[in-house]
């Protein structure tokens, strides 16, 4: 039976795992001098998977994404497990013996095993004897008295130089070798590299320990991992760089969930965030991706650039290698080079390039001046640097061509020199003197900047059975997650959402997080680090949960996806202002959770009044019982826009853009007719709230929940609906029961409605009591959230947003005017009675023709406003913004801009709507 393709996710994940492993054997080894023959099992396993029927003969493997499948080489990732089943199965073997560590490395013979992987065995052996005497030289202390210092490139020269995708992994032959040479022969031995340290960075991708012997830098040097802690050097960034290049990395991340550029996620370094820059692969080693393709998402980056940076004052697109592309803040790289790295590296350390020997080694141009900074300082030396430089370079010829040449990128050259894997040998036959086991586990994980960071040597290992104990009512709530323990009390009154942290509390969190896979980011990670305590007995970590959303319908190729799990999704702009009312496959999708698959025949709506007692009724029932209604409603994400709000200062949450909305007509019973049915007096003022659950659950079976005021339940606009513009409604969209709120936040109108609850106080629905909430200005990211202060989010402001043409369009100036589209709405019922444009900067405006349901009056208006209008190309620009604004029936007005309306949480953002378009001439 033919095995289904892996998707992107899947294919991380294992590459992922399977550096876990490497972890954990690199650990074993150097903490003990063992490994259990059964950890080497582990890479056949893997090593079979990866060559199953899925990879092609020439290493080709099968990968989908939402819809679209293409093929990856994973040769290299192929070559790397071999070396290590076979170098860890020779030293498992050597491990049943007696014999001493020393005697367990040299005897599984890691020079004659690189030696059969390389094309020419001979050279390969003569260059193991040349950089043994090499490295033997570099270490003898008779001379200085000093150990030497060893400073070192990362992809291609210390590990395998994986550019196909994102993940460049260090084999953990590898990382043992490197761990005893650093430990026992040199005083410092850095790790020096332009990717960064996160996003994502060497720190999940090594399998050596970072806080062990190894010093670890990223971007060039400008960040180093020293003594527990991240160092920082932004010399030379202005603070606005900074910001655009966090909020581009942002809009890039979305780029790589677009239907065309999914492939590009696994390309090169992905997306990578640096201090001063970000990095893009947009071409493999091999050269598979279609030229055209390529340049097709670098047109989309520099658009989102533009976004970004509209005027240039801050960003740079460059054009580094044909396999590779860079986004960097202005003069960045004027004031910095590896070479300012090196020398941050020994005043961070308190060491000096003047004292002992030096070698640096390295495999590109971007190397070189690591050698010209410790040439400066310590020309007595230069001749053992060059030496070893020149090694690594060889294919070069001579090293005066080199420094003033580009970076080679033959993939051969890179992933198969065997100058490399001689080094290594090499320094496996030097590493067999005196080892002892001094090498202990550290932290390998992302921590918070500004937090202590406590080395995992002297955290301490517990079993589940003490972690059970720091419950929601202990005094510390504990956590875990996959096999690390965290004390989170301190996070939860931080965090929107606490009260599901509470549901973990005691145990692990890894099945909540299965289902709200928004946590897990780079950015929560390091966050979570920060609370770590401990280390969870490995006989103890929870197991991998089944995906849930295996069951989620499929959708609409045109939407927007902006989460995959739970399925999260935007309409698509250019096809929003086709259809007053928007087709059912094309509207908007929010979910919370994994879609419910329920049959209608067996589906109960339960009501429970005031004292307790219930009304069943079965949606046959529903439908012959009350009389139905059809309203025309709007449902808009709170977080519409959230994107934009973005740009003026980071927020939480989904980066919605501006399609987060849509229009239906909606078909259904008065939720009064029911509640009366089931003796609810709609005008008791003891009842002062109507509650909402759905049939979407989280794994401890409490649902999706929400309420809204009785003032507003007793409206006649308000249906327990069934039909969704003339058909049932889909199952994203609620099938076979949803609340309608007309004028409320989509978070109030309930899918999958399975019971309604009238009571005196407001949901106790997490989704009510601690989310769904907007903030004052004044209460920045990292602050106590007192979600007690601020009321639910019912009713929507005012909102009015451009959907054709696109950001960055290019027009013509010969053309003279521009046809803009778009939507307006207001809450509450409060009709839009006017629709504004400029193209001045808002010094000038002029009104735009509406489109409205006839059905509806301006004071009772639920569904949306179209409007389109023509308008002239400014004289005499290169660029301009079209602005739009909407004003309702009560003379509400949009906000110019965000500063007033700032929330940490990013909603209900309705500032003027800004779209920038390029003028050709």
């Amino acid at each position: 039976m033919t095995i289904a393709s892996q998707s992107i996710e899947e294919f991380k994940e294992c590459l992922y795992q399977m550096q876990e492993a490497r972890k954990l054997v690199t650990k074993e080894i150097l903490t003990t001098g063992h490994i259990n023959p059964e950890k080497v099992q582990i890479f056949k396993n893997t090593l079979e998977e990866m060559r199953d029927e899925r990879t092609s003969k020439n290493h080709i493997r099968d990968i989908h994404s939402r819809g679209t499948t293409f093929g990856i080489n994973i040769q290299d990732e192929i070559k790397g497990l071999q070396k290590d089943h076979e170098f860890l199965d020779a030293f498992a073997l050597e491990s049943e013996k007696e014999e001493s560590f020393n005697d367990r490395l040299k005897l599984s013979d890691l020079p004659g095993l690189l030696s059969k992987f390389s094309k020419d065995r001979e050279s390969f052996d003569a260059e193991v004897v040349k950089c043994r005497a090499f490295l033997l030289d570099l270490i003898d202390t008779k001379v200085t008295g000093k150990k030497p210092l060893f400073i070192t490139d990362w992809d291609g020269t210390m590990k395998d130089y994986c550019s196909q995708y994102a993940t460049n992994l260090q084999p953990a032959y590898s990382a043992i070798v490197m761990g005893v040479f650093a430990r026992h022969f040199t005083r410092a031995f850095a790790v020096l590299t332009a990717g960064p340290l996160r996003h994502p960075g060497i720190l999940d991708l090594t399998a050596i320990p970072i806080d062990g012997p190894v010093l670890f830098s990223g971007s060039w040097g400008r960040e180093w991992w020293i003594h527990g802690r991240r160092v920082v050097h932004d010399d030379g960034i202005p603070e606005e760089g900074t910001v655009a290049i966090g909020q581009l990395y942002e809009q890039l991340e979305e780029i790589l969930h677009e239907g065309e550029f999914v492939q590009f996620a696994l390309v090169g370094s992905g997306v990578q965030k640096k201090v001063d820059r970000l990095t893009l692969g947009v071409q493999t080693v091999f050269g598979q991706v279609p030229e055209d393709l390529s340049a097709r998402y670098i047109d989309a980056v520099r658009e989102r650039i533009h976004r970004v940076d509209p005027n240039s004052q801050y960003l740079v697109l460059e054009n580094c290698s044909p396999l590779e592309i860079e986004v960097c803040v202005h003069s960045s790289g004027a004031v910095w080079n590896k070479g300012d790295g090196v020398a941050a590296l020994v005043e961070s350390n308190n060491d000096s390039l003047k004292i002992g020997k030096v070698c640096v080694a390295g495999d590109t141009a971007s190397d070189v001046p690591m050698l010209q900074k410790a040439a400066e300082e310590n020309p007595d030396m230069l001749g053992q640097r060059a030496a070893t430089f020149g090694r690594f370079f060889r294919q070069k010829r001579n090293f005066n061509k080199l420094a003033g040449a580009g970076t080679d990128y033959g993939h051969d050259e890179h992933n198969n020199s065997y100058y490399k894997y001689a080094y290594i040998g090499g320094a496996a036959t030097v590493g067999l003197f005196g080892y002892k086991y001094l090498l202990r586990t550290a932290k390998l994980d992302h921590v918070q900047d500004g937090k202590s960071v406590k080395k995992l040597e002297n955290l301490p290992m517990y079993k589940q059975e003490e972690v059970k104990k720091h419950g929601k009512d202990a005094d510390r709530i504990w956590v875990t997650y996959k096999d690390g323990v965290y004390d989170v009390t301190d996070f939860i009154s931080m965090h929107p959402g606490g009260d599901k942290i509470l549901l973990a509390a005691g145990a692990a969190v890894d099945p909540f997080w299965a289902l709200y896979s928004q946590h897990k980011t780079a950015e929560v990670m390091e966050i979570l680090e920060g609370y770590r305590i401990g280390r969870l007995d490995v006989k103890d970590v929870p197991k991998a949960e089944p995906d849930a959303f295996s069951n989620d319908p499929e959708r609409h190729p045109a939407l927007l996806v902006r989460n995959a799990k739970p399925f999260n999704a935007e309409s698509p702009p250019s096809l929003l202002t086709d259809h007053f009312y928007t087709p059912n496959e094309l509207f908007f999708v929010r979910n919370h959770l994994p879609v419910p698959d329920i049959k209608t025949e067996d589906h109960r709506l339960t009501v429970e009044t005031l004292n307790g007692k219930t009304i069943d009724l079965s949606v046959d029932e529903l439908k012959k019982k009350y009389k139905s209604y059809t309203i025309g409603s709007v449902i808009q994400c709170a977080g519409n826009r959230r994107a934009d709000m973005n740009q003026y200062k980071k927020v939480q949450g989904l980066m919605w853009e501006g399609t987060a909305i849509s229009n239906a007509e909606w078909t259904g019973v008065r939720l009064r007719d029911i509640l009366a049915d089931a003796g609810i007096d709609v005008f008791d003022e003891k009842i002062k709230h109507v509650h909402f659950e759905g049939s979407d659950l989280d794994p401890t079976g409490t649902p999706y929940g929400a309420s809204i005021p009785m003032e507003k339940a007793r409206g006649n606009e308000v249906l327990v609906a069934y039909h969704m513009n003339g058909v049932d409604i889909p199952r994203d969209h609620g099938a076979p029961l949803r609340v309608i709120v007309p004028g409320n936040v989509g978070a109030r109108q309930v899918k999958w409605l399975r019971r309604i609850i009238v009571s005196e106080k407001e949901s106790d629905s997490h989704w009510q009591q601690k989310d769904y909430r907007a903030f004052s200005p004044a209460v920045n990211m990292g602050d106590e959230l007192k979600w007690d202060t601020v009321p639910s989010i019912q009713e929507y402001p005012v909102q009015c947003a451009i959907c054709t043409p696109a950001p960055n369009t290019k027009v013509n100036r010969n053309d003279g005017t521009v046809d803009i589209s778009g939507y307006a709405w207001s809450g509450g019922g409060r009709g839009i009675i006017r629709i504004e444009i400029s193209v001045d900067g808002g010094e000038t405006w002029s009104s735009c023709e509406m489109e409205q349901e006839e059905k509806q009056d301006v004071e009772h208006m639920y569904a949306w406003t179209l409007f389109k209008a023509e308008v002239k190309i400014p004289p005499g620009v290169k660029e301009f913004n079209i602005i739009a604004k909407a004003v309702d029936r009560s003379y509400n007005t949009q906000p110019e801009t965000a500063s007033g309306i700032w929330n940490v949480r990013g909603l209900i953002h309705n500032a003027w709507h800004r779209v920038p378009i390029i003028v050709k001439d």
